[in-house]
């Protein structure tokens, strides 16, 4: 990964992190799914985001 595409990918997986936030606290998802959630955005730059 370039030095270049890190702030880029640092914001996109806030920006993914937030919209989990929102869609839990108006109870859309479940803290389960919201755990879940966040496991897999911050696993995004290690290259080990499977989505299952």
């Amino acid at each position: 990964m370039k030095k270049s595409e890190l702030p880029e990918l640092a914001l996109k997986k806030q920006t993914l992190t937030a919209w989990a936030h929102i869609l839990y606290r108006n109870g859309w998802i479940d803290h389960t799914r919201l755990g879940k959630m966040v496991e897999l955005i911050e696993q995004i730059d290690r290259g080990k985001g499977n989505m299952q």
